[in-house]
């Protein structure tokens, strides 16, 4: 498939810039008035030059440079009659020009489409080897009450958010206060029932994303530091003897494109993944108590 579609690149890298240009001389109305320009140029230029050449020749023998109307029009017509003369002479090469040119056009829709389509095939491939991997149960981060205050009704956390591609917890954590005892784990779930990615199986990717709790709304939750310096989910990471059928570029490619989709519905919605909503897991806070929130592998 990679040899196919190398070769309808190489063809259509040659007749893409004909069939462009063909299309935006026929198809707009900026190339219309070029046509019609190059036309009237054709036509009219002629048509200036044999007045100018005619007034030249009549001030050398009469001195007096000015054409009669009769004159004038009887020069244009004789022009005009000449240059149709040929246009319609032309007319079998110019249809077969105009043919050519858009059986070219033809051509190279119809080899974009084909490039299109084994790209997609071939992106769809990637993205279902790249779902397999991510769809399995990992940590996202292990946190410790440090303290509950019960006068200001507090909960000091501290978070290590886990890194996938180095298997361990970060070294240092990260202090978070909240009020209220009682947290909540909002996470983000991505259903992929529908997709063409999810080859018929039913697959939810989930994201733990922000906490809240009973004194905090949802919505003005805390958001957890889930993603690194390239704006990847820690937890989808993976070490490169744990990638298969990918390159580790590919891998991350990919996986770039899982991340837009939780921040793009639209874009979601286009890729045939059936929706993206919230799902949250609640914890009751006790001081010195340590657990561990991770992304649950959901799928049947």
């Amino acid at each position: 498939m990679n040899e196919a579609l190398e070769i309808v690149n190489k063809v259509n890298w040659f007749i893409k810039p004909v069939a462009d240009i063909v299309l935006y001389l026929f198809a707009t109305k900026t190339g219309f008035w070029i046509l019609l320009s190059v036309f009237l140029m054709y036509m009219f230029f002629p048509v200036i030059d044999i007045l100018r050449v005619r007034s030249l020749h009549k001030k050398a023998a009469y001195g007096n440079a000015n054409l009669s109307g009769i004159e004038k029009i009887y020069l244009i017509g004789k022009v005009l009659v000449k240059n149709a003369s040929k246009i319609i002479s032309q007319a079998p090469v110019i249809l077969i020009v105009i043919i050519f040119m858009f059986l070219i056009t033809g051509l190279s829709s119809g080899l974009s489409t084909i490039e299109e389509f084994v790209s997609n095939q071939t992106k769809i491939k990637e993205l279902k080897t790249v779902l397999k991997q991510l769809d399995s149960s990992y940590p996202v981060a292990e946190i410790t009450v440090e303290e509950y205050n019960i006068l200001t009704k507090e909960s000091k956390l501290n978070i290590k958010y886990f890194d996938s591609e180095t298997n361990k917890f970060q070294e240092t954590g990260k202090i978070i206060n909240i009020k209220g005892k009682d947290i909540y784990f909002d996470a983000m779930v991505m259903n992929f029932e529908y997709s063409e990615i999810s080859e018929n199986n039913k697959h939810n990717l989930v994201l733990p994303y922000r906490i809240f709790s009973e004194l905090v709304p949802q919505n003005e939750g805390i958001k957890l530091d889930i993603y690194d310096e390239n704006g990847l989910p820690y937890i989808y990471k993976r070490k490169e003897e744990e990638i298969y059928s990918v390159s580790k570029k590919k891998y991350y490619e990919n996986l770039k494109i899982f991340t837009e989709f939780i921040n793009d519905k639209d874009k979601a919605k286009k890729a045939g993944i059936r929706s993206i909503y919230g799902n949250a897991v609640h914890k009751k806070i006790k001081k010195g108590k340590t657990f561990i929130v991770g992304s649950s592998k959901q799928a049947e």
